[in-house]
């Protein structure tokens, strides 16, 4: 497992004088590290790829616009700002089934060129 924190101060929007910032602190966890990287490097997205993708000051209008409860499942989930990846949070038993079937999506990407 592999984790970053990123800490940002962001001003509110509209605003107007300094004092009324926003301060967010994020928590990015990559479970399975390695084996996701393999799908990664099939696209040549790098770890700095997704740094700039998913910067919170980037992303902050589109985060605080997002979906929560707006699918099935009641998770929340947007579109990076430059739309190349989507964000979504899954319940522990989705996260079981994604590791559980891992190995084999890896293959497929991998055998699959599409």
């Amino acid at each position: 497992m592999h984790s970053s924190e990123i800490t940002a101060i962001l001003p509110r929007e509209n605003q107007t004088s300094k004092g009324q910032e926003i301060n967010i602190k994020a928590e990015f966890v990559s479970h399975f590290d390695a084996k996701f990287k393999v799908i990664r490097d099939l696209d040549d997205i790098t770890d700095e790829d997704l740094r700039r993708s998913l910067n919170i000051a980037f992303n902050r209008k589109r985060a605080f616009k997002a979906g929560q409860g707006a699918g099935k499942s009641g998770s929340f989930f947007f579109f990076s700002f430059d739309d190349r990846f989507v964000i979504k949070t899954i319940i522990q038993v989705e996260k079981d089934l994604l590791i559980k079937m891992l190995d084999s999506l890896t293959k497929h990407f991998i055998t699959n060129n599409n």
